[in-house]
Formats: structure tokens, C-alpha cells, sequence
């Protein structure tokens, strides 16, 4: 094979990665950074967890719980982007010893939620929208039922810990 062939195929593979490069790199840019669907037509762009910023009471302890008793965590979840973004509420570091979890629910802004109620790390409700430069409010109750026609001496005094944050959520 001839030197000037060898060139032209080693140019040309070169063209082809540095294009493939750019493209991905282009559409990164467009999708992650780019200026998001500030008019909410289409669905709005996903943050990373850096782009939010919670306040307020995160911090979950319900220690000795009793049937009927309910706790209230009131946060903002700010968005000081110029665009929307779609983001998920979970708890981090979740620590449940209530032994029938059936028993617990859950509801943010007065809407019940599944409780998937595993140490750890657990999604409480994602593909929220928080529009551009603005503070979303959230409150999230968790109620330890009262059911009065069976015995719950078995969680009684039990307790579940752990914090509210928010990540990037696919939007819905």
C-alpha cells in the first residue's frame, strides 16, 4: 500500500472520530447545559443535583411513634436556573424499624404517595417540574395509621429516620 494511501485512511478515521466527538459533545451540551423548554410546551430539562437546592426541615425523625400520630416536614426546593428542570423527592439514609409497613403512609402536598419504605435510599415521587428561577414548597407528612380492628403492639414505639433530598427525575 501506497504512503499516500495509508494517509488518507489515517485522515480519514481521524475525521470520522473527530466528528463522532463533536457530535456527542454537541448534543451534551445541548441537552445538559443548553437553555432547557422555559415555555413547558415539550418537557422541561433535567437538572443534576447541583442545579436544586432544598431548605427548610429535611431532616426526618419520628422516634416512638404511636398509631395516629402524623409528623409534617415543611421545604422549598429552589430552581435558580433560567430554565425548568424535572426533579425527584427521596429520602437518603433511611433507617424504618416499623415492622408492617403497611401501616405508614406518606402523602407530599396532601397527596398520597407508594411508600417504597426500604433502608437506604428510597424515591418518595418523581417528575416534578420546578420552573425557571423560582422555589417550589413541599410539604410531606408521614402518618402511622390507626387501625383500630388489629393489634399494632408490634410497632408501636418503632421510629423511621432519615433526610429529604431531590435529584434529577425524568419528567413526566
Amino acid at each position: 500500500m501506497e504512503n499516500n494511501t495509508k494517509k488518507i485512511i489515517i485522515i480519514s478515521i481521524l475525521i470520522v472520530a473527530f466528528v463522532l466527538i463533536g457530535g456527542t459533545y454537541s448534543y451534551y451540551e445541548g441537552v445538559v447545559h443548553g437553555s432547557g423548554n422555559t415555555t413547558m410546551n415539550g418537557s422541561a430539562k433535567t437538572s443534576t443535583v447541583q442545579d436544586l437546592i432544598l431548605s427548610g426541615t429535611t431532616e426526618v425523625v419520628n422516634q416512638n411513634m404511636i398509631p395516629g400520630e402524623s409528623s409534617n416536614y415543611s421545604f422549598t426546593v429552589a430552581n435558580p436556573n433560567s430554565f425548568s428542570v424535572c426533579y425527584g423527592i427521596y429520602f437518603d439514609e433511611l433507617i424504618n424499624t416499623f415492622v408492617n409497613v403497611d401501616d405508614l403512609t406518606v402523602s407530599i402536598d396532601n397527596e398520597s404517595v407508594p411508600f417504597p419504605i426500604e433502608n437506604g435510599t428510597s424515591t418518595i415521587i418523581s417528575g416534578l417540574i420546578a420552573g425557571a428561577n423560582s422555589n417550589t414548597e413541599h410539604t410531606l407528612t408521614i402518618t402511622y395509621n390507626n387501625r383500630t380492628n388489629e393489634n399494632q403492639i408490634d410497632d408501636m414505639g418503632k421510629s423511621i429516620s432519615g433526610t429529604i433530598k431531590a435529584r434529577p427525575s425524568v419528567c413526566n
